[in-house]
């Protein structure tokens, strides 16, 4: 697995897939029914600055073809198209599409983030071997592989309701899961009895894992897990949670997660821990 830089200037007739920050330029389509040439944008565009265009050079998701993705700083709308967040209609689009969204949006961050080696200063380079940013000092050479943010997310049942908490230090007013970002030294397991009992005060048992998600905002992999309550009660931490209650799961507020989440699959039991037979659709 490797990308190669593309020249900006040497774009004429291409077409690809233009992220600006957390947004993607898209077809002024509905967001339904997407499919992959819906993102794939004409790059010559007029007043366009600041972008960095890469290729993937030995995988082809979409029937063989290659695909071109890049970030842009400024940008000259083009008729007939639009920017949309990104993370407001990846549940709604097709596995696929999801999957290569996450991991290019991911991977030009990455590249953002490390455009100089943090031992030397150097800037960093391609590497031709492998999926990785070398330093371009030879007596340096040091090595950096794309960030991976492990994270764990949990629904705690009891009997016949489930917890679920409004966040902080988020701008939406949305019941969801407890989650948290797996510290040093810890499995996932070990993270979510700490996690667990930090933000709400309870002991849980009988952890079952139920699927991963990836999330790309801006790498995180979320490990999904159901567990049930074993003694406690709530006691939300104040700078964590506005508050955190159980909800009968028959009667549960309009306001959770969307479709297609890791919180709402595992609210709505739609997780499936089969692995899929391909990873091209």
């Amino acid at each position: 697995m490797s990308f190669k830089k593309i020249n900006p200037e040497n774009i004429e007739n291409i077409r690809g897939m233009i992220f600006i920050n957390d947004e993607i330029m898209i077809k002024d389509n509905e967001l339904k029914n997407l499919t992959w040439k819906d993102f794939l944008i004409p790059l010559k565009i007029p007043g366009t600055e600041g972008c960095i265009l890469l290729i993937e050079e030995d995988k082809s998701p979409y029937n063989g073809e290659q695909v071109i993705f890049g970030q842009w700083k400024n940008i000259n709308l083009p008729e007939g198209y639009r920017l949309e967040k990104l993370k407001f209609f990846l549940p709604v689009s097709q596995n696929l599409i999801i999957k290569n969204l996450s991991r290019y949006k991911s991977i030009l961050n990455w590249i953002n983030t490390n455009k100089f080696c943090g031992c030397c200063g150097s800037p960093n380079r391609f590497s031709d071997k492998e999926e990785a940013l070398v330093c371009s000092n030879t007596e340096c050479g040091r090595i950096i592989y794309p960030r991976i943010s492990p994270a764990i997310i949990t629904l705690i049942h009891k009997g016949s309701k489930i917890l679920l908490a409004k966040h902080n230090l988020r701008n939406q007013e949305i019941y969801t899961c407890i989650a948290g970002y797996v510290e040093a030294g810890e499995t996932v397991e070990e993270c979510v009895h700490r996690e667990v009992y930090e933000e709400v005060g309870l002991k849980i048992k009988d952890l079952t894992y139920a699927g991963s998600q990836y999330w790309p905002f801006p790498d995180q992999i979320m490990f999904a897990f159901h567990c049930n309550w074993a003694e406690g009660e709530i006691n939300p931490d104040p700078v964590e949670l506005k508050e955190a209650k159980w909800f009968e799961t028959g009667n549960l507020p309009e306001n959770i997660p969307v479709p297609g989440s890791v919180a709402y699959n595992l609210i709505k039991g739609k997780f499936s821990n089969k692995a899929p037979d391909s990873l091209h659709g």
